[in-house]
Protein backbone atom coordinates (compact mmCIF):
# COMPACT_ATOMS: atom_id res chain seq x y z
CA UNK A 1 0.00 0.00 0.00
CA UNK A 2 1.17 3.13 -1.08
CA UNK A 3 0.45 6.26 1.21
CA UNK A 4 0.21 9.38 -0.08
CA UNK A 5 -0.13 12.60 1.98
CA UNK A 6 -2.59 14.37 -0.88
CA UNK A 7 -4.65 12.08 -0.73
CA UNK A 8 -4.64 11.29 2.99
CA UNK A 9 -5.79 15.42 3.48
CA UNK A 10 -8.44 14.98 0.30
CA UNK A 11 -10.30 11.96 2.79
CA UNK A 12 -10.13 13.40 5.78
CA UNK A 13 -11.58 16.89 3.89
CA UNK A 14 -13.85 14.98 2.07
CA UNK A 15 -15.61 11.60 3.56
CA UNK A 16 -14.64 12.01 6.83
CA UNK A 17 -15.46 15.60 7.34
CA UNK A 18 -16.79 16.11 10.85
CA UNK A 19 -16.33 12.84 12.11
CA UNK A 20 -13.42 13.19 14.33
CA UNK A 21 -13.57 9.79 15.99
CA UNK A 22 -13.05 8.14 12.16
CA UNK A 23 -10.19 10.46 11.10
CA UNK A 24 -8.30 9.60 14.17
CA UNK A 25 -8.81 5.55 13.59
CA UNK A 26 -7.83 6.47 10.02
CA UNK A 27 -4.83 8.34 10.73
CA UNK A 28 -3.79 5.45 13.66
CA UNK A 29 -4.19 2.98 10.95
CA UNK A 30 -2.04 4.91 8.67
CA UNK A 31 0.64 5.19 11.21
CA UNK A 32 0.58 1.30 12.12
CA UNK A 33 1.96 0.57 8.90
CA UNK A 34 5.34 -0.91 8.43
CA UNK A 35 5.98 1.62 5.31
CA UNK A 36 4.67 4.55 6.68
CA UNK A 37 7.23 3.62 10.28
CA UNK A 38 10.21 3.27 8.05
CA UNK A 39 9.54 6.81 6.48
CA UNK A 40 10.15 10.00 9.26
CA UNK A 41 8.99 12.44 7.00
CA UNK A 42 5.65 10.69 5.88
CA UNK A 43 5.19 9.64 9.49
CA UNK A 44 5.80 13.66 10.29
CA UNK A 45 3.08 14.70 7.97
CA UNK A 46 0.16 12.45 8.97
CA UNK A 47 1.08 13.27 12.71
CA UNK A 48 0.26 16.83 11.95
CA UNK A 49 -2.96 15.93 10.56
CA UNK A 50 -3.64 14.50 14.49
CA UNK A 51 -5.10 17.75 15.20
CA UNK A 52 -6.59 18.02 19.07
CA UNK A 53 -9.70 18.22 17.92
CA UNK A 54 -8.78 14.45 15.67
CA UNK A 55 -7.00 13.31 19.09
CA UNK A 56 -10.33 13.81 21.28
CA UNK A 57 -12.52 12.26 18.93
CA UNK A 58 -17.04 13.09 19.04
CA UNK A 59 -17.94 13.77 22.73
CA UNK A 60 -19.63 11.03 24.44
CA UNK A 61 -21.89 13.90 25.64
CA UNK A 62 -22.30 17.40 25.80
CA UNK A 63 -24.28 20.08 26.67
CA UNK A 64 -24.46 24.40 26.31
CA UNK A 65 -25.51 26.64 28.15
CA UNK A 66 -25.73 30.58 26.96
CA UNK A 67 -25.66 33.19 29.99
CA UNK A 68 -26.70 36.55 29.04
CA UNK A 69 -26.46 39.26 32.02
CA UNK A 70 -24.64 42.57 31.81
CA UNK A 71 -25.09 42.08 35.65
CA UNK A 72 -22.51 39.42 35.52
CA UNK A 73 -18.87 38.59 34.85
CA UNK A 74 -16.93 36.20 33.96
CA UNK A 75 -14.76 35.43 36.60
CA UNK A 76 -17.51 33.96 39.56
CA UNK A 77 -18.49 31.28 36.59
CA UNK A 78 -15.10 30.20 35.72
CA UNK A 79 -13.73 29.70 39.02
CA UNK A 80 -16.80 28.30 40.74
CA UNK A 81 -16.64 25.21 37.72
CA UNK A 82 -12.77 24.78 38.23
CA UNK A 83 -13.09 24.28 41.86
CA UNK A 84 -16.43 21.69 41.17
CA UNK A 85 -14.36 20.01 39.05
CA UNK A 86 -11.58 19.06 41.43
CA UNK A 87 -13.94 18.56 43.71
CA UNK A 88 -14.85 16.26 41.94
CA UNK A 89 -11.70 14.03 42.08
CA UNK A 90 -10.68 15.37 38.22
CA UNK A 91 -7.13 17.26 37.87
CA UNK A 92 -7.91 20.18 35.70
CA UNK A 93 -5.30 22.36 33.14
CA UNK A 94 -6.27 25.42 31.17
CA UNK A 95 -6.09 24.14 27.53
CA UNK A 96 -7.23 27.66 25.29
CA UNK A 97 -6.96 31.48 26.71
CA UNK A 98 -6.75 33.88 24.16
CA UNK A 99 -9.13 36.98 23.20
CA UNK A 100 -9.93 39.75 20.49
CA UNK A 101 -11.36 43.24 21.17
CA UNK A 102 -12.31 46.10 18.73
CA UNK A 103 -9.62 48.01 18.12
CA UNK A 104 -11.08 51.44 19.41
CA UNK A 105 -11.48 49.50 23.18
CA UNK A 106 -9.64 50.91 26.11
CA UNK A 107 -9.36 47.49 26.50
CA UNK A 108 -7.39 46.81 23.07
CA UNK A 109 -5.35 50.08 23.89
CA UNK A 110 -4.45 49.16 27.29
CA UNK A 111 -3.25 45.74 26.16
CA UNK A 112 -1.31 46.84 23.33
CA UNK A 113 0.81 49.69 25.58
CA UNK A 114 1.92 46.34 27.92
CA UNK A 115 2.52 43.98 25.63
CA UNK A 116 4.66 46.94 23.91
CA UNK A 117 7.00 47.11 26.90
CA UNK A 118 7.24 43.38 26.88
CA UNK A 119 8.54 43.35 23.96
CA UNK A 120 10.92 45.83 24.44
CA UNK A 121 12.81 43.60 26.94
CA UNK A 122 12.06 40.42 25.35
CA UNK A 123 14.43 41.54 22.26
CA UNK A 124 16.97 42.67 24.47
CA UNK A 125 17.29 39.56 25.81
CA UNK A 126 17.31 37.88 21.93
CA UNK A 127 19.53 40.03 20.98
CA UNK A 128 21.86 38.39 23.91
CA UNK A 129 21.01 35.12 23.08
CA UNK A 130 21.78 35.32 19.24
CA UNK A 131 25.66 37.07 20.82
CA UNK A 132 25.80 33.58 23.19
CA UNK A 133 24.93 31.57 19.98
CA UNK A 134 27.66 33.20 17.63
CA UNK A 135 30.34 32.23 20.66
CA UNK A 136 29.42 28.84 21.10
CA UNK A 137 29.67 27.71 17.34
CA UNK A 138 32.93 29.66 17.17
CA UNK A 139 33.99 27.91 20.47
CA UNK A 140 32.92 24.95 19.16
CA UNK A 141 34.84 25.12 15.81
CA UNK A 142 37.87 26.20 17.55
CA UNK A 143 37.56 22.60 19.83
CA UNK A 144 37.28 21.11 16.76
CA UNK A 145 40.28 22.89 15.16
CA UNK A 146 42.22 22.05 18.44
CA UNK A 147 41.22 18.46 17.83
CA UNK A 148 42.43 17.99 15.14
CA UNK A 149 46.04 19.49 15.76
CA UNK A 150 46.39 17.07 19.19
CA UNK A 151 46.06 14.24 16.57
CA UNK A 152 48.91 15.37 15.49
CA UNK A 153 50.67 15.53 18.43
CA UNK A 154 49.59 12.09 19.46
CA UNK A 155 50.44 10.29 16.21
CA UNK A 156 53.89 11.62 16.36
CA UNK A 157 54.12 9.80 20.00
CA UNK A 158 53.27 6.23 18.57
CA UNK A 159 54.98 3.69 18.73
CA UNK A 160 54.68 2.91 15.26
CA UNK A 161 56.96 4.66 13.21
CA UNK A 162 54.97 5.47 10.08
CA UNK A 163 52.05 7.09 12.24
CA UNK A 164 54.91 8.77 13.74
CA UNK A 165 56.39 10.20 11.06
CA UNK A 166 52.75 11.10 9.62
CA UNK A 167 52.20 13.46 12.54
CA UNK A 168 55.88 14.61 11.74
CA UNK A 169 55.46 15.83 8.43
CA UNK A 170 52.07 17.59 9.28
CA UNK A 171 53.28 19.39 11.93
CA UNK A 172 56.48 20.39 10.16
CA UNK A 173 53.35 21.74 7.43
CA UNK A 174 51.75 24.07 10.05
CA UNK A 175 54.99 25.23 11.40
CA UNK A 176 56.18 26.11 8.03
CA UNK A 177 52.59 28.04 7.00
CA UNK A 178 52.23 29.64 10.72
CA UNK A 179 55.08 30.14 12.15
CA UNK A 180 58.38 29.80 10.26
CA UNK A 181 56.20 32.23 7.25
CA UNK A 182 56.62 35.40 9.88
CA UNK A 183 60.11 35.66 8.85
CA UNK A 184 59.36 36.78 5.57
CA UNK A 185 62.37 36.81 3.34
CA UNK A 186 64.55 34.46 5.58
CA UNK A 187 62.09 31.83 5.72
CA UNK A 188 62.12 29.22 4.24
CA UNK A 189 59.70 28.68 1.68
CA UNK A 190 60.92 32.42 0.80
CA UNK A 191 64.51 31.27 0.41
CA UNK A 192 63.87 28.19 -1.89
CA UNK A 193 61.44 30.97 -4.07
CA UNK A 194 63.55 33.37 -4.25
CA UNK A 195 67.60 32.98 -3.62
CA UNK A 196 67.36 29.60 -4.89
CA UNK A 197 67.98 27.16 -1.86
CA UNK A 198 66.13 23.95 -3.61
CA UNK A 199 66.68 21.60 -1.48
CA UNK A 200 66.56 23.24 1.82
CA UNK A 201 62.80 22.76 2.13
CA UNK A 202 62.94 19.26 1.02
CA UNK A 203 65.41 18.50 3.75
CA UNK A 204 63.79 19.65 6.13
CA UNK A 205 60.51 18.37 5.59
CA UNK A 206 62.65 14.34 4.66
CA UNK A 207 64.50 14.44 7.80
CA UNK A 208 62.41 12.17 10.12
CA UNK A 209 62.31 14.00 13.97
CA UNK A 210 60.93 11.61 16.41
CA UNK A 211 59.29 12.51 19.56
CA UNK A 212 61.70 12.90 22.81
CA UNK A 213 61.56 14.77 26.12
CA UNK A 214 64.96 15.06 26.40
CA UNK A 215 65.17 17.87 23.61
CA UNK A 216 68.94 18.76 23.99
CA UNK A 217 69.40 15.02 23.01
CA UNK A 218 67.34 15.52 20.18
CA UNK A 219 68.72 18.06 18.74
CA UNK A 220 72.40 16.83 19.32
CA UNK A 221 70.83 13.62 16.92
CA UNK A 222 69.44 16.20 14.41
CA UNK A 223 72.62 18.27 13.95
CA UNK A 224 74.29 14.78 13.07
CA UNK A 225 71.94 13.54 10.89
CA UNK A 226 72.08 16.95 9.04
CA UNK A 227 75.60 16.92 8.63
CA UNK A 228 75.45 13.66 7.46
CA UNK A 229 73.19 14.44 4.62
CA UNK A 230 73.84 15.39 0.77
CA UNK A 231 73.69 19.02 0.85
CA UNK A 232 76.11 21.82 0.69
CA UNK A 233 77.40 23.58 3.82
CA UNK A 234 75.54 26.60 3.49
CA UNK A 235 72.28 24.35 3.69
CA UNK A 236 73.48 23.00 6.29
CA UNK A 237 74.03 26.26 8.70
CA UNK A 238 70.58 27.17 7.72
CA UNK A 239 68.63 23.92 8.77
CA UNK A 240 70.46 23.04 11.57
CA UNK A 241 68.83 26.10 14.23
CA UNK A 242 65.71 26.07 12.39
CA UNK A 243 65.50 22.27 13.09
CA UNK A 244 66.10 23.23 16.60
CA UNK A 245 63.12 26.01 16.35
CA UNK A 246 60.70 23.60 15.28
CA UNK A 247 61.62 21.19 18.20
CA UNK A 248 61.35 24.15 21.24
CA UNK A 249 58.04 25.12 19.15
CA UNK A 250 56.60 21.62 18.88
CA UNK A 251 56.98 21.12 22.43
CA UNK A 252 55.95 24.65 23.67
CA UNK A 253 53.08 24.69 21.24
CA UNK A 254 51.37 20.80 22.42
CA UNK A 255 51.18 22.40 26.10
CA UNK A 256 50.31 26.04 25.44
CA UNK A 257 47.67 24.59 23.33
CA UNK A 258 46.02 21.89 25.81
CA UNK A 259 46.31 25.07 28.52
CA UNK A 260 44.05 26.64 26.11
CA UNK A 261 42.17 23.70 25.18
CA UNK A 262 41.13 23.58 28.68
CA UNK A 263 40.30 26.96 29.16
CA UNK A 264 37.91 27.40 25.99
CA UNK A 265 36.27 23.98 27.12
CA UNK A 266 35.14 26.00 30.32
CA UNK A 267 34.38 29.08 28.88
CA UNK A 268 32.06 26.85 26.33
CA UNK A 269 30.59 25.31 29.27
CA UNK A 270 30.23 28.77 30.81
CA UNK A 271 28.58 29.92 27.55
CA UNK A 272 26.11 27.46 27.66
CA UNK A 273 24.87 27.73 31.08
CA UNK A 274 24.52 31.16 29.92
CA UNK A 275 21.89 29.94 27.19
CA UNK A 276 20.29 28.43 29.28
CA UNK A 277 19.83 31.25 31.66
CA UNK A 278 18.83 33.79 28.93
CA UNK A 279 16.69 31.58 27.28
CA UNK A 280 14.55 30.81 31.04
CA UNK A 281 14.56 34.68 31.55
CA UNK A 282 13.32 35.28 28.22
CA UNK A 283 10.59 32.65 28.17
CA UNK A 284 8.03 34.31 30.59
CA UNK A 285 8.35 37.87 28.23
CA UNK A 286 7.74 35.86 25.07
CA UNK A 287 5.20 33.70 26.38
CA UNK A 288 2.90 36.80 27.73
CA UNK A 289 3.47 38.75 24.51
CA UNK A 290 2.46 36.01 22.63
CA UNK A 291 -0.51 35.99 25.30
CA UNK A 292 -1.41 39.66 24.64
CA UNK A 293 -1.90 39.18 21.22
CA UNK A 294 -5.32 39.54 20.13
CA UNK A 295 -6.39 36.50 18.29
CA UNK A 296 -7.24 36.12 14.59
CA UNK A 297 -11.33 36.47 13.71
CA UNK A 298 -11.06 32.47 12.62
CA UNK A 299 -9.76 32.02 15.92
CA UNK A 300 -12.73 33.09 18.18
CA UNK A 301 -15.29 31.22 19.40
CA UNK A 302 -17.73 31.10 17.16
CA UNK A 303 -18.97 32.29 13.39
CA UNK A 304 -20.75 35.09 14.46
CA UNK A 305 -17.63 36.68 16.72
CA UNK A 306 -16.56 38.65 13.65
CA UNK A 307 -19.85 40.25 13.22
CA UNK A 308 -20.02 41.36 17.20
CA UNK A 309 -16.54 43.44 17.48
CA UNK A 310 -17.77 46.95 15.60
CA UNK A 311 -14.52 48.73 15.41
CA UNK A 312 -16.10 51.95 17.61
CA UNK A 313 -18.04 49.63 20.34
CA UNK A 314 -15.69 49.18 23.44
CA UNK A 315 -16.14 45.21 23.27
CA UNK A 316 -14.13 41.98 23.17
CA UNK A 317 -13.99 38.34 23.34
CA UNK A 318 -12.37 35.90 25.49
CA UNK A 319 -12.30 32.09 24.83
CA UNK A 320 -10.95 29.82 27.41
CA UNK A 321 -10.96 26.03 27.46
CA UNK A 322 -10.63 23.70 30.71
CA UNK A 323 -10.24 19.68 30.39
CA UNK A 324 -10.16 17.56 33.35
CA UNK A 325 -9.08 13.85 33.76
CA UNK A 326 -9.69 11.53 36.17
CA UNK A 327 -8.29 7.81 35.65
CA UNK A 328 -10.82 4.70 35.66
CA UNK A 329 -9.73 1.94 37.22
CA UNK A 330 -12.43 -0.13 38.44
CA UNK A 331 -14.99 -1.98 36.10
CA UNK A 332 -17.32 -4.67 36.91
CA UNK A 333 -17.05 -4.50 40.15
CA UNK A 334 -13.16 -5.08 40.32
CA UNK A 335 -9.88 -3.36 40.14
CA UNK A 336 -8.38 -3.50 36.71
CA UNK A 337 -4.72 -2.98 35.86
CA UNK A 338 -3.51 -2.49 32.68
CA UNK A 339 0.11 -3.71 31.71
CA UNK A 340 0.98 -0.62 29.58
CA UNK A 341 1.02 2.70 30.96
CA UNK A 342 0.22 4.33 27.34
CA UNK A 343 -3.20 2.12 27.63
CA UNK A 344 -4.61 3.81 30.90
CA UNK A 345 -8.32 5.07 30.37
CA UNK A 346 -9.34 8.63 31.61
CA UNK A 347 -12.60 10.38 31.65
CA UNK A 348 -12.35 14.19 30.48
CA UNK A 349 -14.63 16.90 31.08
CA UNK A 350 -13.83 19.84 28.85
CA UNK A 351 -15.54 22.99 29.24
CA UNK A 352 -15.34 25.98 26.37
CA UNK A 353 -16.35 29.27 27.59
CA UNK A 354 -17.36 31.95 24.91
CA UNK A 355 -17.71 35.33 26.35
CA UNK A 356 -18.81 38.56 25.09
CA UNK A 357 -18.27 41.70 27.33
CA UNK A 358 -18.56 45.16 27.14
CA UNK A 359 -14.65 46.39 28.85
CA UNK A 360 -15.93 48.19 31.67
CA UNK A 361 -13.23 49.29 33.64
CA UNK A 362 -13.22 49.78 37.56
CA UNK A 363 -10.13 51.33 37.60
CA UNK A 364 -7.20 51.96 35.17
CA UNK A 365 -5.27 49.08 33.77
CA UNK A 366 -8.18 46.53 35.63
CA UNK A 367 -11.11 45.63 33.24
CA UNK A 368 -14.12 43.89 34.62
CA UNK A 369 -15.68 42.15 31.50
CA UNK A 370 -19.95 41.78 31.88
CA UNK A 371 -22.14 40.71 28.91
CA UNK A 372 -22.60 36.97 27.42
CA UNK A 373 -21.49 33.50 28.01
CA UNK A 374 -21.53 30.18 26.28
CA UNK A 375 -20.25 27.56 27.84
CA UNK A 376 -20.15 24.04 26.43
CA UNK A 377 -19.55 21.31 28.45
CA UNK A 378 -18.31 18.07 27.03
CA UNK A 379 -16.74 14.94 27.90
CA UNK A 380 -14.43 12.35 26.45
CA UNK A 381 -12.90 8.79 27.41
CA UNK A 382 -9.63 8.98 26.35
CA UNK A 383 -6.55 6.26 26.88
CA UNK A 384 -3.00 8.12 28.93
CA UNK A 385 -1.40 8.41 25.26
CA UNK A 386 -3.67 10.17 24.00
CA UNK A 387 -3.63 12.55 26.54
CA UNK A 388 -0.18 12.68 26.14
CA UNK A 389 -0.50 13.76 22.98
CA UNK A 390 -2.70 16.49 23.65
CA UNK A 391 -0.28 17.90 26.31
CA UNK A 392 2.19 17.86 23.59
CA UNK A 393 0.76 19.84 21.10
CA UNK A 394 -0.52 22.20 23.35
CA UNK A 395 3.41 22.52 24.63
CA UNK A 396 4.23 22.61 21.17
CA UNK A 397 1.97 25.61 19.75
CA UNK A 398 2.81 27.73 23.29
CA UNK A 399 6.96 26.81 23.28
CA UNK A 400 7.83 26.23 20.01
CA UNK A 401 8.74 29.70 19.16
CA UNK A 402 10.70 30.37 22.03
CA UNK A 403 12.37 26.75 22.30
CA UNK A 404 13.22 26.71 18.80
CA UNK A 405 15.47 29.76 19.25
CA UNK A 406 18.04 27.44 21.29
CA UNK A 407 16.73 24.02 20.89
CA UNK A 408 17.68 23.67 17.01
CA UNK A 409 21.01 25.34 17.44
CA UNK A 410 22.01 23.09 20.88
CA UNK A 411 20.35 20.01 18.84
CA UNK A 412 22.85 20.90 15.68
CA UNK A 413 25.94 21.12 18.04
CA UNK A 414 24.43 18.01 20.86
CA UNK A 415 27.21 15.39 19.43
CA UNK A 416 30.15 17.87 19.95
CA UNK A 417 28.66 19.76 23.51
CA UNK A 418 28.49 16.21 25.06
CA UNK A 419 31.87 15.55 24.16
CA UNK A 420 33.66 18.76 24.75
CA UNK A 421 31.13 18.97 28.30
CA UNK A 422 30.74 15.34 29.38
CA UNK A 423 34.48 14.16 28.71
CA UNK A 424 35.49 15.13 32.32
CA UNK A 425 32.74 13.20 33.48
CA UNK A 426 32.80 10.03 31.82
CA UNK A 427 36.44 9.55 32.88
CA UNK A 428 35.13 9.99 36.55
CA UNK A 429 32.70 7.21 36.01
CA UNK A 430 35.07 5.08 34.59
CA UNK A 431 37.70 5.54 37.12
CA UNK A 432 35.12 4.69 40.13
CA UNK A 433 33.93 1.41 38.33
CA UNK A 434 37.55 0.33 38.60
CA UNK A 435 37.24 0.01 41.69
CA UNK A 436 36.25 -2.86 42.56
CA UNK A 437 36.50 -4.99 45.75
CA UNK A 438 37.17 -8.81 45.00
CA UNK A 439 34.45 -10.34 47.01
CA UNK A 440 31.71 -8.44 47.51
CA UNK A 441 30.90 -7.01 43.86
CA UNK A 442 30.71 -10.43 41.91
CA UNK A 443 28.22 -11.08 44.95
CA UNK A 444 26.34 -7.53 43.95
CA UNK A 445 26.50 -8.36 40.46
CA UNK A 446 24.93 -11.35 41.01
CA UNK A 447 22.12 -9.85 43.06
CA UNK A 448 21.39 -8.10 40.29
CA UNK A 449 21.16 -10.38 37.96
CA UNK A 450 18.54 -12.36 40.00
CA UNK A 451 16.91 -9.34 40.63
CA UNK A 452 16.49 -8.24 36.68
CA UNK A 453 14.95 -11.56 36.34
CA UNK A 454 12.60 -11.79 38.84
CA UNK A 455 11.59 -8.14 37.53
CA UNK A 456 11.06 -9.34 33.90
CA UNK A 457 9.12 -12.43 34.54
CA UNK A 458 7.29 -9.85 37.03
CA UNK A 459 6.33 -7.36 34.27
CA UNK A 460 5.73 -10.30 31.54
CA UNK A 461 2.76 -9.04 29.22
CA UNK A 462 -0.03 -11.12 29.58
CA UNK A 463 -0.76 -10.79 25.90
CA UNK A 464 -2.23 -8.53 23.32
CA UNK A 465 -5.45 -9.85 23.83
CA UNK A 466 -5.99 -9.91 27.24
CA UNK A 467 -4.70 -6.49 27.36
CA UNK A 468 -6.95 -5.36 24.77
CA UNK A 469 -10.14 -6.82 26.77
CA UNK A 470 -8.89 -5.46 30.12
CA UNK A 471 -8.71 -1.75 28.19
CA UNK A 472 -12.35 -2.59 26.57
CA UNK A 473 -13.84 -3.17 30.20
CA UNK A 474 -12.00 0.35 31.53
CA UNK A 475 -13.33 2.11 28.68
CA UNK A 476 -17.07 0.70 29.03
CA UNK A 477 -17.21 1.87 32.97
CA UNK A 478 -15.67 5.59 31.91
CA UNK A 479 -18.47 5.72 29.28
CA UNK A 480 -20.98 5.02 32.24
CA UNK A 481 -18.83 8.27 34.40
CA UNK A 482 -18.84 10.65 30.52
CA UNK A 483 -22.26 9.60 29.70
CA UNK A 484 -26.18 10.03 30.47
CA UNK A 485 -27.59 11.65 33.40
CA UNK A 486 -25.56 9.90 36.01
CA UNK A 487 -22.00 11.57 34.65
CA UNK A 488 -19.91 13.48 35.57
CA UNK A 489 -20.33 15.95 33.02
CA UNK A 490 -24.34 16.17 33.40
CA UNK A 491 -23.31 16.98 37.37
CA UNK A 492 -21.23 19.62 36.33
CA UNK A 493 -23.74 21.11 34.35
CA UNK A 494 -26.25 20.77 36.23
CA UNK A 495 -26.03 21.40 39.73
CA UNK A 496 -23.88 24.87 38.48
CA UNK A 497 -27.61 25.58 37.06
CA UNK A 498 -29.65 24.56 40.50
CA UNK A 499 -26.61 26.72 42.32
CA UNK A 500 -27.26 29.64 40.30
CA UNK A 501 -31.22 29.32 40.31
CA UNK A 502 -31.63 28.75 36.68
CA UNK A 503 -34.26 26.51 35.22
CA UNK A 504 -33.43 23.22 35.55
CA UNK A 505 -35.47 19.61 34.11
Amino acid sequence: MVVKIGEVKAKLDKKLKDKPTQQRDYLDSLLALPEVQKDEDLKKEIEKLRTPTVIKGDPADQYELTYDSFQETLEPMYYWLLDFMRDLGYKVDKTADYFAASEASGFYSEMGMKRTNLEKRAIELLAIINGVIKSIINLVYDMREFDLRFKHYDDLKSKDAAISNNGDLSLKTVWLTDVDMKKGAAAINALVQNLNFVLLRDAFVALPISYSEDLIKLKKEMEKKVDGMDITDITKRILKPRIAEYIDWRAFSEKELRKRYDVEKSYLRAQVQALKLYTRWARPYLIATQRLIPAEYKELSYKEAAAELATAFDVMHIYIELMGRKEIKDATKQRISVENDENKVYVALELRFAFRSTGGAIAQGHYTPRGKVIIKFMSYVLTKKQLDELDKKKDDEVLNFIDNITKETLDTMSDDLKKYLEGKEEKKKEKKAEFEIPIITPAINIGRSLAGITKKIKLMPAGPKKEAWKVALLKAAAMEKAKGDKSDIWKVYELYKKAHRMTTW
